[in-house]
């Protein structure tokens, strides 16, 4: 009947990816003291994805509280997105 029920389930990989990556920025920009990651060292940097890498249960958890803010965001998007065509 044209009613499309594959493509939710993609969405949400999608979505629960980018809360991921978000929560993983968000613990990496606090650990490098607001530095941003291209102005660190390289030392600094591995560290820094050492101390993530030991931290997947917190950022998993971190993740799952964002993925409403990082719905509403590709919500907010494609809604622009629309707007300017």
């Amino acid at each position: 009947t044209g009613v499309q029920t594959c493509a939710l389930p993609i969405y949400m990989d999608t979505l629960k990816k980018r809360a991921k990556k978000a929560a993983r920025n968000m613990l990496a920009k606090k650990f490098a003291k607001g530095i941003a990651k291209a102005d660190l060292n390289m030392a600094k940097r591995q560290e820094i994805e050492k101390r993530l890498d030991k931290m997947k249960p917190k950022i998993d958890k971190l993740a799952k509280k964002l993925l409403p803010k990082v719905r509403k965001a590709e919500l907010d998007r494609k809604k622009s997105k629309g707007n300017k065509e």
